[in-house]
């Protein structure tokens, strides 16, 4: 704990050990927490609660960070061999045979440059200097006893930002790369094999043949012996080059090589643990120190902000368009400082590579989100009451009107008129919609669960349900249900707020002397008496009743009756309909009056009444028929 936290010293001062950033970052943590505590008192209990979780973090990643966890040194362990004489002089022998092989080309390449330059001399060079090259290495291999993948491997090669991208995010990825790692090994390592198997196959049947040159008297025809010295010469060098000494030492080391690896046994939970201890010490833990600062940070910044905001002196004067604008602005810059600080805790971890990573992701969001930030501003303006859409006012959202309670980063809609009229949606969804200033005494909906209505489609029925999707209609002794937008589209007539039957009755033209005067207060009168029924109930269903001529039609003096029924008998429409009709009828029975019928008056010409008169002679009608 002190080595992380540091002592004081005798002035009383907190002395941090050195190369300790992350000592410096709880501290930052503990006065951040005690400058918040003091000025915004949090209660006694989830104070104590909170100081104690900073102190077992903080003990947590003390106990976890090594020494110079953050100038970390390579260290390499060391093997010990216990080699037999005969071993060593088996060495001996192979270093020595690469010895003469790199002495040979040596020679070989002083007297090809010695020479004629040409395009096969330049080859031949250049194919000698690897082969020299190769050698080095074989002897260094042997002399090392170091596998030859290990010895010259790339150390300084810069590995690619997308392998430390997923060394950072998926450490189960490495992992899994180490658990195949040993298989492809072995496999090489075997391909290798079977293929120096071959060519020292080849080598060797190349050795024969030119053993046998070499070994073969001379021939029968007298040679010139400067022409046999440079054939004898040629053929030695032919004897070293496809000497297969050379890889049967390739072989050994590389049969050496598949036998460590095949003794060498790692389970793979090791793996596993090793892989993911080791991403932890190199990276996670500046991870987890940069998350701590961000969300540390973070919860004191809102915590600031939140007791700024109950403060009535301070954001109580401004008008609501400004204070959501602070309000707005505030989240916004304490996103940016939360992270700005954590991008610095990073550099204080000197961990490069994660700071690295981070800006890039910031930038890729940046451009990537580029496109998006058309919308994001009028979501933003939506948000600070400056949009189309605004607090404390009425808009229609899928064809229905609601009242716009708040506005943030979620949106809460209010219909009190509909069951579950309560709607909280993205600001997202209010683009491209707008709102108005609720009008005084304005209705929310047409109807209430209960109501009587008539529909434009001549549906009639009791309101059983209204919801945001749907209207459910009982009808007839079943239930219809219409879509709340196609159910105000039929322009729904509530008869539960009260309704007028508008009948029109039609008498005779031979009652045209009293039908504007006498004959509509006697309809009026009559139809009163036949009504009492209606007119007895508390309340009255019929309010007020009315007979008055109308019209003069084609075949009938029309009069108008206007019956103005209680809302709260709206389902009496049909049964009182019914009844006014019939006692229409009842009251022209009682006074002797015809109810006419439609007729047609037809003029005919002197031809066609003589040929009717014609045929009526012709024809005379039996006494029972009637004439048509």
């Amino acid at each position: 704990m002190i080595r992380l936290f540091g002592a004081y010293n005798d002035e009383n001062k907190l002395v941090l050990p050195r190369n300790q950033p992350l000592s410096v970052l709880f501290v930052m943590f503990i006065n951040l927490f005690r400058i918040c505590s003091l000025a915004f008192p949090l209660a006694k209990g989830v104070s104590k609660k909170f100081l104690g979780l900073l102190i077992v973090l903080g003990a947590l990643l003390g106990v976890i960070t090594p020494p110079n966890t953050f100038s970390q040194e390579s260290s390499t362990s060391s093997r010990q061999y216990v080699l037999s004489e005969i071993d060593l002089q088996t060495i001996r022998n192979q270093l020595l045979q690469i010895i003469n092989r790199k002495l040979a080309i040596k020679a070989e390449l002083e007297a090809l440059k010695a020479g004629t330059q040409n395009k096969e001399a330049t080859d031949r060079i250049e194919e000698l200097r690897n082969a020299r090259k190769e050698l080095n290495k074989d002897f260094e291999v042997i002399a090392s006893r170091i596998n030859k993948e290990d010895l010259f491997k790339d150390t300084e090669a810069e590995m690619n930002w997308l392998d430390e991208l997923k060394e950072l995010t998926m450490p189960l990825l490495q992992a899994v790369h180490e658990i195949s790692e040993k298989p492809r090994r072995i496999d090489k390592l075997k391909a290798r094999i079977t293929l120096l198997k071959l060519q020292i196959a080849k080598y060797q049947e190349a050795g024969i043949s030119i053993n046998l040159l070499l070994n073969s008297q001379n021939s029968k025809h007298p040679v010139d012996q400067q022409v046999l010295q440079a054939y004898r010469k040629q053929l030695n060098k032919l004897e070293s080059k496809y000497n297969p000494e050379i890889l049967k030492l390739k072989l050994s080391e590389a049969e050496r090589s598949l036998s460590q690896v095949q003794t060498k046994q790692i389970s793979v939970l090791g793996v596993i643990s090793r892989a993911l201890s080791n991403f932890f010490q190199e990276r996670g833990k500046n991870l987890l120190i940069a998350s701590m600062t961000f969300l540390g940070l973070w919860w004191g910044l809102l915590r600031v902000y939140g007791a700024l905001n109950q403060r009535p002196f301070i954001f109580n004067r401004l008008n609501p368009q400004l204070r959501r604008l602070v309000k707005t602005v505030a989240n916004i810059s304490i996103v940016i400082v939360c992270a700005l600080a954590s991008l610095i805790s990073l550099y204080l971890l000197d961990d490069w590579l994660l700071l690295s990573i981070a800006i890039l992701i910031i930038m890729a969001l940046a451009w990537t989100s580029r496109q998006l930030i058309p919308g994001l501003l009028k979501e933003l303006r939506i948000i600070m009451n400056l949009g189309t859409v605004r607090e404390g006012e009425r808009m229609i959202w899928k064809g229905v009107p609601f009242y716009v309670k708040e506005i943030g980063l979620y949106t809460t809609l209010i219909n009190d008129q509909l069951e579950g009229g309560m709607i909280r949606m993205p600001v997202g969804e209010l683009i491209d919609h707008h709102s108005r200033p609720v009008v005084d005494s304005e209705s929310w909906f047409p109807t209430q669960k209960g109501d009587w209505i008539f529909l434009d489609d001549g549906t009639y029925g009791r309101v059983e349900r209204q919801t945001m999707e749907q209207v459910t209609l009982y009808n007839y002794a079943s239930l219809k249900y219409y879509p709340t937008s196609d159910f105000l589209s039929q322009k729904p007539r509530n008869l539960s707020q009260g309704y007028r039957l508008v009948i029109t009755f039609g008498l005779d033209y031979g009652t045209q002397s009293r039908v504007c005067n006498e004959l509509p207060k006697m309809f009026e009168e009559g139809l009163k008496n036949y009504l009492t029924y209606y007119y007895n109930k508390e309340p009255s269903v019929i309010t007020s009743l009315h007979v008055n001529f109308e019209s003069a039609g084609a075949s009938s003096l029309n009069l108008i009756i206007l019956v103005k029924v209680d809302g709260l008998y709206g389902e009496d429409y049909y049964p009182l309909k019914w009844d006014v009709n019939k006692y229409l009828v009842q009251i022209c029975n009682d006074n002797d009056l015809v109810i006419p019928f439609t007729q047609m008056t037809v003029s005919l010409s002197d031809d066609v009444k003589k040929l009717v008169s014609q045929q009526e002679v012709s024809n005379p009608k039996l006494p029972n028929e009637k004439q048509s």
